[in-house]
């Protein structure tokens, strides 16, 4: 697992270095200036967007699979006249093959991000996540909460760190009990503006079971590319890492998603 991870990484980073140097998108010294301010800004306005495309899934099973994503935000004035963002975040995959489920995942995601000074956040979150067959949950249920620091921000990078806690509800498609777990999560964060029409994004997390560190741990690796095709439509092409050290029921430790969607932004 640990080599395709960093295979993938080596690569996708030097495909953006040469991207980048092609189209000479440098960073002014006026920008760098300012890499301490926050990236978010209260407007008040609710941006949403939909997205439909394929991916293929392989590890626990290998399928073509159609998903869909919706997300919403919206960032106010918050605490100390700082901005406060709102977001939901859903998503589902499915296949069927001779009238059959061959496999089917949905995730929910609800947080909200309060900007403290300086770049420091702190954050709440909720999440839903079902995939009975090759995951095996009927239900897994996360609490979050904890704190963040945007390292660097300018009209080009941001780069952010986060670090908190978890409370868990994991309930299986098999005959294993229902588990209960409190865990630590990290987080990083970092987008690159490629150009006017492009974006690279990269998001790295990981959770430990506290009753249970050294074994009971997962890993996820998020990279991906999207181009604006028109102001409102773009594509993007990503691919989705998860490493699970102790999964249930004899199932694979490494999944992987090969993504190329098309969104619209309204």
């Amino acid at each position: 697992m640990y080599k395709k991870l960093i295979l993938l990484v080596v690569a996708t980073l030097f495909i953006y270095n040469t991207y980048a140097n092609a189209t000479q998108f440098r960073s002014s010294n006026v920008e760098k200036r300012y890499f301490k301010k926050t990236s978010v800004k209260a407007t008040g306005d609710v941006e949403q967007s939909v997205r439909f495309g394929f991916s293929h899934i392989t590890g626990n099973v290998e399928t073509l699979n159609l998903n869909a994503k919706y997300a919403m935000s919206v960032i106010v004035d918050g605490y100390g006249n700082q901005p406060l963002k709102f977001a939901l975040l859903s998503s589902a995959y499915f296949s069927k093959g001779n009238d059959k489920k061959s496999n089917e995942e949905y995730f929910v995601d609800l947080g909200m991000e309060q900007v403290i000074y300086d770049g420091w956040l702190g954050y709440m979150a909720t999440n839903w996540f079902r995939n009975p067959h090759f995951r095996n949950y009927n239900h897994k249920i996360s609490f979050n909460t904890g704190i963040g620091k945007e390292l660097l921000t300018d009209n080009i990078n941001s780069f952010k760190l986060k670090l908190g806690v978890a409370y868990n509800i994991e309930d299986y498609s098999s005959n294993k009990e229902t588990e209960r777990y409190g865990s630590i999560n990290g987080y990083i964060e970092y987008k690159n503006k490629l150009n006017e029409n492009s974006n690279f994004n990269i998001k790295l997390g990981s959770m430990k079971n506290f009753s249970n560190t050294d074994k009971d741990y997962e890993a996820l690796a998020v990279i991906g590319i999207d181009f604006s095709v028109t102001k409102n439509i773009n594509i993007m092409v990503e691919e989705e890492l998860h490493y699970d050290a102790l999964p249930t029921g004899g199932l694979e430790k490494f999944d992987s998603k090969s993504m190329m969607t098309i969104g619209y932004h309204f």
